[in-house]
């Protein structure tokens, strides 16, 4: 048999899906993009570079000129109060109270050191000197601090180790109250008076913050390429500006390695810098001393060339437009369908499943829409199954923990009665057995797993009158419920295992045997909240621990147990804030809250509420 042949119409017409977009998006587009670049990449792409290389050297100039004068700025208002006449007056003066001389050049040298600080770009201006007892103590010499402020700064070392009179100071050269009160950055003078034959040094000192220098760089950087790095140094290797920090750290150079490994300003050399080409350059900042580096990605590069080239294929794109326009119209029909089946498949991950109402169709996205919605079908059916046999299994384990009725009590309440018969005693006896009785009758509930709150409160005071009864009343017991809380619904047997805690655990751990139990309860709009307190032995916090998370041995075999409680609650309520909350502080007792959703009882649920007496 003659195979038949696979015709182009045969190949878009009966292909899948990922064919049919694969085949469109190679024909269509890819491979005409391809040899536009090929053709045109190899021819642009060097002169991109020279030309955006050459940009930046012009840039950087720039920038360096900025700084030159930003920092010519500071140093010739620095220069201005260094070589101000007033200075010395105000240092030199013989009589303080009554030269005119000194009082006019303190105002006067005030008014010029304001008149610089409101300026855009100094933030403050600091005259440090080893002034002379009388004007150290002078009120109005505020503009002069004395020279102590400033001898433990790293700058100030310098001016002593090295014979320097200007120093441009970066952060790192100023203490932690210049960095706060006066600015990040400072160009500092030092010039020494005489005063009654001794040497007064001064130090003027112009501050100013980084931003002052880096904003401007940025600026520029983003009139031309992005990600550009650049940062300053002086002399010592110390950072004075810096763009990007981070970039810092992987782009740093000493001061010495820069020039050394760039043949001159402005020549841009190409370096692999972890793992990054780079190109790089520098500036020297001439009156600071200062160098920048000026750093160009060369990924930035590849970014603008392909910029270029894209305009030049523009012509193409336009044309191919039309083409692409009818592919879309087309695939449209296959891609609507898709969506909406990705986005219904992502509801999935939050909530409930659903199918999808589109029309199917006849081809590959058709058979997944019609798999999709059937498989959602049987998904919603296991999970309705699922959590009804969920509901189930909780069901039977709440009506499995209300069973849990510690048999020791009823042995020894028993016992009691049998002695107190022997005994004589048939009144306590009898009144002993009704209270057995109707614990019992409470504990049961006509096998309801709910109660009210007065019934439950019932429930837990006959359990107290039978211990005291046992145990020669030892046990103070009193409830202070608010009336309005009485007739809500609340689980069954929820405060005796609490109750039954307290005094086997608590009260019964002291020496002396004795103590007392409160419930007291309150409620807001839409819950009711209570707390069962004892003044029992108390408990540590890895005790409280355990017996919230770990259902011991004791509770096992002895009565439904405070784990199976705490379980019980965030099982009926499906909420992990409705369980038991122990406050404890060992050798002073114990604090159990619970909180529980506002429900009136049925009037079916438990017997008649008793009057007050």
């Amino acid at each position: 048999m003659k195979k038949k042949k696979k015709t182009i119409g045969y190949l878009f017409g009966g292909a899948t899906i990922g064919k049919r977009l694969i085949l469109f998006i190679f024909f269509v587009v890819l491979v005409p993009t391809a040899l536009v670049l090929a053709l045109f990449y190899g021819q642009f792409y060097n002169i991109i570079q020279d030309s955006l290389l050459d940009s930046q050297v012009v840039t950087s100039l720039q920038a360096a000129k900025f700084i030159d004068n930003t920092a010519g700025t500071l140093l010739s208002v620095c220069n201005t109060i260094v070589d101000d006449e007033r200075l010395p007056v105000l240092l030199g003066a013989d009589d303080l109270d009554s030269a005119g001389s000194y009082n006019a050049a303190l105002d006067t040298l005030k008014a010029v050191v304001e008149s610089h600080v409101n300026s855009n770009s100094i933030s403050a201006i600091r005259i440090y000197s080893d002034m002379p007892e009388p004007l150290a103590n002078d009120p109005d010499m505020e503009l002069i601090s004395d020279i102590s402020e400033i001898r433990n700064t790293y700058w100030y070392g310098i001016f002593a180790s090295q014979d320097i009179d200007t120093l441009f100071a970066p952060e790192y050269y100023l203490s932690g109250l210049e960095r706060t009160d006066y600015g990040s950055l400072a160009v500092i003078r030092k010039q020494v008076f005489m005063y009654d034959d001794n040497q007064v040094t001064v130090f003027v000192a112009v501050y100013t913050y980084n931003d002052v220098l880096v904003s401007p760089i940025r600026d520029i950087e983003l009139e031309s390429v992005e990600g550009i790095i650049s940062y300053v140094i002086d002399q010592r290797d110390t950072v004075v500006a810096q763009t990007d920090e981070t970039a810092y750290g992987t782009y740093a150079m000493s001061y010495e390695d820069i020039a050394q490994s760039i043949p001159a300003e402005g020549v841009f050399i190409q370096k692999e810098v972890a793992g990054t080409s780079v190109f790089i350059t520098y500036r020297d900042i001439g009156s600071t001393g200062w160098r920048m580096a000026w750093i160009v990605p060369h990924a930035s590069i590849m970014a603008q060339s392909r910029h270029v080239i894209f305009q030049f294929g523009l012509f193409y794109l336009l044309m191919a437009i039309l083409v692409l326009i009818i592919g879309i119209l087309i695939s449209n029909t296959i891609v609507v369908r898709i969506k909406s089946l990705r986005n219904q498949m992502r509801q999935i991950k939050t909530e409930r499943p659903e199918q999808l109402t589109l029309l199917p169709g006849k081809d590959e996205v058709g058979e997944l829409i019609e798999t999709y919605n059937y498989m959602v079908e049987r998904i919603n059916t296991l999970l309705d199954d699922t959590m009804e046999a969920a509901e189930e299994l909780n069901d039977v384990k709440i009506k499995a923990l209300r069973a849990q009725i510690d048999p020791h009590f009823l042995y020894n309440t028993l016992d009691m009665i049998k002695w107190l018969i022997k005994a004589g005693d048939n009144d306590n006896a009898s009144e002993a057995v009704m209270a057995l009785s109707k614990f019992y009758r409470l504990t049961l509930n006509m096998g309801n797993l709910t109660a009210a709150v007065f019934a439950e409160l019932e429930h837990v005071s006959l359990y107290m009158k039978l211990m005291n009864m046992r145990f020669d009343d030892k046990i103070d017991y009193l409830v202070d419920m608010p009336e309005d809380m009485l007739e809500y619904e609340i689980p069954l047997i929820i405060f005796q295992p609490i109750v039954e805690n307290a005094i086997q655990h608590g009260i019964f751990e002291k020496p002396s045997k004795t103590g007392k139990i409160i419930i007291t309860g309150w409620s807001d709009d839409d819950t009711l909240y209570f707390l069962i307190s004892d003044d029992g032995i108390g408990m540590t916090a890895e005790q409280i621990s355990r017996i919230l998370l770990t259902k011991t041995d004791d509770e096992t075999s002895s009565g439904i147990g405070v784990y199976n409680t705490h379980r019980r609650l965030q099982l009926m309520y499906d909420r992990d804030d409705c369980g038991l909350y122990y406050s404890s502080e060992y050798g002073k007792g114990t604090d159990v809250t619970f909180r529980i959703p506002k429900h009136l009882r049925r009037q079916d649920l438990n017997p008649r509420r008793p009057k007050h007496e």
